[in-house]
């Protein structure tokens, strides 16, 4: 006798998103329970920056293969019948204009899908509801951390200290703080709209409308997966697959590593941060070391990071965490490109304000650095005998077909998941969310054993950074006078909202007994 396929765990979305979606979009409720839960699904993770289209503001990107995998073939007809998503066409011309073939399509929410998801974002979230998987199957257990297969469907045995116990997998979070947070935002929109004037707050700056509107979305999805049935109230389900370079990504549409800070600065209350100070940075200077090449304006910078930073930005006018970010994304070959990941530009919110950074001498130093690194580097790093580069997690990328800037990459970041592996070894319960190049503990820890650990299992003497996850009055009042004297420098231009924070009183999680489910 046949059983039925085991569903893929990688996929949940709450089970009362099916059912607002249900009451609110005409002809919904009539398609089968694996396309409900397919649908949902696209709702749930289609405001992600992963999903933004490369081409279109405000389309989502589904690949053919994805959709065609997850409705049988059939999307085209279901989107048909229901008008679910708006969906638009990208070609591609050669140089003489004739369409060879397109880009990805870009994918918007209807009108009708977009407001049952306010509603459901809106609703007061007090009872739990089940997560479902994309067949519309319920999660009975917490699935493991990491998945047991990497993004290009290997099985992966490398991150096997993350699956000890749930630490990973059931992220304790502050559910009173969220909701103060969700509350907040609202009366700031609520304002901009009846006034037609930016709200004005001591700690922060806001971007635009249209920033907070998502903000307040995604501190309602926040929300909405601290109660649910196989989690438990107070508690986020968080999933991770193995990227091709051995780095550590979250799946779902709403999880705390793809959060901006002040979510989880209000999630995560009074818990610790640890970040890998001048992580990229201070990885190259190796390795370009070992390639026999001295990063001279690199090893300056790490030395003196902050008042580099601080000269930076002046000259320019722009912020300190936007000359952060501009400064990490050189190291990926960004200049004056417009890609979502890495774009200067965008981050700036000029072209012009990018065209001046990358010409000033000091940044434009750092950049010379970065390019004669990657070349030492790569130089010195020979392939294996198929062709492809090995990084220290013990990944291989193949050098045909990917850039310079994308094979650097690989290297660096397998370093990373060496690193971050390491602490997650040494501290299996006490580390309960992963980024990049840090994580999030639940107590302070012993940041010197913790960078001996990293030493022994890298080679590179890294230096942790431990920031309390807690409201810091005088570095928030040092980032409001930083923006107020940003906004003169830019004859009032907003700033773009790059590392924005904003401040919280902690208040202890809510205990979760005797909660119901959603009927």
């Amino acid at each position: 006798m046949q059983t039925k396929p085991k569903p893929k765990r990688n996929t949940f979305t709450p089970e009362a998103l099916v059912k607002q979606l249900a009451k609110d979009v005409p002809g919904f409720k009539a398609e089968s329970e694996e396309v409900r839960a397919a649908l949902a699904a696209m709702v749930w993770i289609g405001s992600t920056k992963h999903r933004q289209h490369t081409v279109h503001d405000g389309y989502m990107s589904f690949h053919h293969t994805e959709l065609a995998a997850q409705f049988g073939g059939q999307f085209k007809a279901i989107n048909a019948r229901l008008g679910f998503l708006d969906v638009k066409d990208t070609w591609r011309f050669d140089r003489d204009a004739k369409a060879t073939d397109t880009f990805t399509k870009g994918y918007r929410f209807s009108p009708t899908v977009q407001e049952s998801r306010a509603n459901f974002l809106a609703k007061r979230s007090e009872r739990l509801t089940r997560l479902l998987s994309a067949d519309g199957t319920a999660f009975r257990t917490p699935p493991k951390a990491v998945a047991s297969l990497d993004m290009a469907g290997v099985p992966t045995t490398r991150w096997k200290a993350a699956n000890i116990g749930d630490a990973l997998s059931l992220v304790p979070v502050n559910v009173a703080s969220l909701k103060m947070l969700q509350r907040d935002i609202g009366k700031k929109i609520a304002t901009w709209k009846r006034t037609e004037q930016r709200p004005q707050d001591l700690w922060m700056e806001y971007p635009s409308l249209d920033y907070l509107v998502e903000l307040r979305d995604k501190t309602g999805q926040i929300i909405r997966m601290a109660h649910t049935d196989v989690a438990g109230l107070g508690y986020v389900m968080h999933r991770y697959v193995e990227s091709e370079s051995g780095r550590l990504y979250a799946l779902g549409g709403a999880s705390l590593q793809n959060t901006p800070g002040v979510i989880k600065q209000a999630a995560l209350a009074g818990m610790f941060d640890y970040d890998v100070e001048n992580c990229h940075f201070a990885i190259i200077a190796k390795m370009a070391k070992l390639a026999g090449f001295q990063c001279v304006a690199i090893e300056r910078y790490m030395a003196h990071k902050k008042a580099v930073r601080a000269e930076i930005a002046g000259e320019i006018g722009i912020s300190i965490n936007q000359t952060k970010t501009c400064l990490l994304a050189v190291m990926y070959g960004a200049r004056t490109t417009t890609w979502h990941e890495n774009a200067i530009p965008e981050t700036l919110g000029s072209t012009e304000t990018a065209r001046r950074l990358v010409e000033l001498p000091l940044f434009a130093r750092i950049a010379d650095d970065v390019k004669l690194a990657r070349r030492a580097i790569l130089e010195h790093t020979k392939p294996n005998r198929q062709g492809g580069l090995v990084n220290a997690f013990g990944k291989p990328i193949k050098t045909d077909g990917h850039t310079s800037e994308q094979l650097l990459a690989h290297l660096i970041q397998g370093v990373e998941a060496q690193a971050l592996r390491a602490c997650i070894e040494l501290h299996p319960g006490e580390i309960v969310l992963v980024q990049h190049d840090g994580f999030t503990a639940t107590k302070r820890l012993d940041a010197a054993k913790l960078e001996q650990a990293i030493k022994a299992a890298t080679g590179y003497a890294l230096t942790l950074e431990e920031k309390p996850v807690l409201p810091d009055l005088a570095g928030q009042f040092d980032k409001a006078v930083e923006n107020e004297f940003s906004k003169v420098r830019k004859s009032s231009k907003a700033n773009t909202g790059a590392g924005f924070r904003h401040f919280h009183t902690p208040v202890s999680s809510v205990n979760s007994a005797g909660i119901p489910y959603v009927s």
